[in-house]
């Protein structure tokens, strides 16, 4: 009797202790979604750097020339670039051919893939019910290859996009050239922070 009472209390402080525990994954989801609330609102900045001009009447002149020199290597790199585009259009086309001859023998390799694949699921297909095997899981054959997706055709924009990146500058450097003139001018480099995402109000 004494036995059967002790089990009795244990059973019962064991569902006591139960009910008045803290459901951990409830516990735990809340605080994910206070750490994922106070992450939203935490301000991001990022740095960023901007160049100030002189000051001193030497200085914005030196700066004035800067600016020239500036626009003339846009120029110049806009021009070279232009004319290098419009030398490529004779191997854009010859390369375009030639892709397009890859995606042909491509194209035949992925529709000999798929009559072979298609002969085989048929022969194995005829023989398991031939010799069909009722302790087998299924009367057909599983291919242990199946050919991928099949071949992409290539665009004259794609072609004439690769010839330009690999052949044609398109950054000359202008900028970098003309951030040192400024600097060499008296100039100065300056860095910030600004708010991009969840700024804060701003005060008046």
């Amino acid at each position: 009797m004494f036995l059967r009472l002790g089990v009795a209390l244990s059973l019962t402080g064991v569902g006591v202790q139960r009910s008045t525990a803290p459901n951990l994954p409830l516990t735990l989801l809340g605080l994910g979604l206070a750490g994922l609330l106070a992450a939203c609102a935490t301000p991001h900045y990022e740095t960023v750097t901007r160049l100030e001009l002189p000051t001193d009447a030497a200085g914005r002149a030196c700066a004035a020339q800067c600016a020239e020199r500036l626009s003339d290597c846009q120029a110049d790199c806009g021009r070279n670039y232009a004319a290098c585009v419009a030398a490529l259009e004779p191997r854009v086309e010859e390369s375009y051919a030639e892709a397009l001859q890859r995606y042909a023998q491509a194209l035949d390799r992925y529709a000999a893939d798929l009559r072979h694949l298609q002969f085989d699921l048929w022969f194995n297909w005829r023989h398991r019910l031939r010799w069909y095997d009722p302790w087998w899981h299924a009367p057909w054959y599983d291919p242990w290859w199946l050919p991928g997706p099949p071949p992409r055709r290539p665009t004259r924009q794609e072609i004439e996009a690769e010839l330009r990146q690999r052949s044609c500058v398109e950054d000359c450097g202008c900028l970098l050239q003309n951030e040192a003139c400024i600097l060499a001018c008296g100039g100065r480099r300056v860095s910030e922070q600004r708010c991009v995402r969840n700024c804060p109000p701003l005060r008046p």
